[in-house]
């Protein structure tokens, strides 16, 4: 009979701690969240000259509920050949919202896409395939 109530006690015991546990992270967090929007920006200025913006994909990243450290954008070939940075916050951000852009190439780059990231570690991303023939096809920013 002993014995019975060691398991009783032990499992019961197992029990409240698996309890305690989901309730502590369900109360100690809320969900994590992640949002990127792309929109296209004509170029600005001249060629050869100070202050020339390029044609450019802009992306606009938010989340809540990461430690974030940096935010990447990249755009590719949809093949794994492509050009991207990493833009560092600074610190660990655990919400927070930036804004970051790269050139829109219409002759080699079929995609474009986001990430969020801490210690290289990519938490979430987002992409956007090119609109038919032209970046020139997103939304305007």
């Amino acid at each position: 009979m002993r014995l019975g109530l060691r398991r009783f006690f032990a499992a019961f015991g197992a029990a409240c701690l698996l309890v305690s546990l989901a309730v502590g992270n369900a109360a100690a967090g809320r969900p994590a969240s992640f949002d990127a929007t792309f929109c296209f920006a004509a170029a600005e200025g001249e060629p050869e000259t100070e202050g020339y913006l390029p044609d450019r994909i802009v992306a606009n990243v938010s989340w809540s509920g990461y430690a974030v450290d940096g935010v990447s954008i990249g755009s590719g070939d949809g093949q794994g050949a492509g050009f991207g940075y990493v833009d560092p916050l600074g610190s660990v951000v655990r919400t927070g919202s930036h804004e970051l852009w790269i050139a829109a190439d219409d002759e080699t780059n079929v995609v474009a896409g986001v990430d969020i990231r801490i210690h290289n570690h990519v938490l979430a991303s987002e992409d956007v395939d090119r609109p038919g023939t032209s970046w020139s096809g997103l939304t305007a920013c």
